[in-house]
This record gives C-alpha cells, sequence and structure tokens, in this order.
C-alpha cells in the first residue's frame, strides 16, 4: 500500500539488491519505493543503482532515471568484489603485500541511500564515493576490523602471485577507481562518512541493517 500524497519510485538495483531497505529508510516519508517484482512503468521516478561500469548501458535503458554509479558499496548484504574481499579476510585468505596497494573506491549503503534521496526525480549519471582515499588493503583492515579483529598476515612481494586472493589484487588493480568529486561538488549537503571509519566505529544492534 503506497502512501497518500507521496511520489513513488522505481528502484532498479540488480547485483546490488541489497541496498534496497536503505533507500527505502532514507526515503521513509519522502517517497514509496516500489515492491522489488512491481514492474509498473507509471512511477514517478525511477533510480538505477549500478557499478560504474554499466552506468551508460543503463541510463540508455532508462531514459530520464537517476543512475547512481557506485563502486565498493559496503553494507549487509554486500555482493561483489567487496564481499569476495571480506569472505578473504574471514577465511585468511588476503594477504598485505608490500608495495602492492591498489587504490579502491568505496561508499557505504546507507551514505548511497542518501545520495539517492538527494536526487530524487533528477535524471542524470552520478558517481558516488565516500570522497575518501582508500586502498584495498586499509579497506581489508577495517573489515578485519569489523569482524572481530581478524589478523591479515603479511607475505613477502616475491611470494604475491601465488598467494591466495592474488587473482582479486590483480582485478582491482585493472579497474578505473571510481571519482565522486563531481557529485560532492553539486551536492555540498552530501557529507558520507569514510567507509573504514564506520565499519571500525559504527555501534550495531538488533536495528542495524
Amino acid at each position: 500500500m503506497q502512501e497518500d500524497n507521496l511520489p513513488t519510485l522505481r528502484l532498479i538495483a540488480g547485483d546490488l539488491g541489497f541496498v534496497r531497505p536503505y533507500i527505502e529508510v532514507e526515503l521513509a516519508g519522502v517517497a514509496t519505493v516500489l515492491p522489488a517484482d512491481d514492474s509498473a512503468t507509471s512511477a514517478t521516478y525511477t533510480t538505477v543503482v549500478c557499478p560504474p561500469a554499466e552506468s551508460a548501458d543503463m541510463a540508455a535503458s532508462y531514459p530520464g532515471a537517476a543512475v547512481m554509479a557506485a563502486d565498493g558499496v559496503i553494507g549487509t548484504g554486500m555482493t561483489g568484489w567487496p564481499m569476495e574481499l571480506a569472505s578473504r579476510v574471514w577465511r585468511g585468505t588476503f594477504f598485505h603485500v608490500p608495495g602492492s596497494e591498489v587504490p579502491v573506491a568505496a561508499i557505504h549503503a546507507t551514505d548511497l541511500a542518501r545520495a539517492v534521496a538527494l536526487t530524487l526525480g533528477t535524471p542524470g549519471i552520478y558517481t558516488v564515493t565516500d570522497g575518501c582515499a582508500h586502498t584495498l588493503d586499509s579497506l581489508a583492515d577495517a573489515l578485519a576490523a569489523r569482524l572481530g579483529d581478524k589478523r591479515i598476515l603479511t607475505a613477502r612481494p616475491a611470494l604475491a602471485r601465488w598467494l591466495p586472493g592474488a587473482a582479486l589484487r590483480r582485478r582491482m588493480a585493472a579497474r578505473p577507481v571510481a571519482d565522486g568529486a563531481a557529485f560532492a561538488a553539486a551536492y555540498p549537503g552530501f557529507h558520507p562518512t569514510d567507509t573504514t571509519t564506520y565499519l571500525r566505529t559504527h555501534v550495531y544492534d538488533e536495528n542495524s541493517l
């Protein structure tokens, strides 16, 4: 049941569908997010959440949509390379390798939801990040803290190519790093939290997403 007098939002999230509850919470009282299986085309607004590499295709597929291009989205139920990184940290199959730091972009799902709210009904492609300079290793350290202070071992560079997780490091090194500077300039009220700080300091409870 849609709330009276609220605009509706058709959310297209694909593999980033885990952000839906974050967006529903952020838009409570602002807009009604259609159910995931609702294919209605009469929604007032359409927002697409996708990796940056898919943003142009998504904009072409959904004319008039606000396309949120986000990489390294962190949150409960996360998918893609952040989930792979977290799983490797948990299993002890991610290693620090001196001299092999790889820059990455990140944003917490809570801040991505805030960005969705800011662009509601405003078509365009928006690259969103937390604006911080992360590396794969710094994000791994923050995830380790979140996972109960898991220990990450350091390996000698000479062994790097044979280590478990080496393929993840190579894949990330080959990816462009998303740049959210234009979005931050266009929306000066957007103040995302450093994702690594969030992971280290947020107090989770039964109501946390």
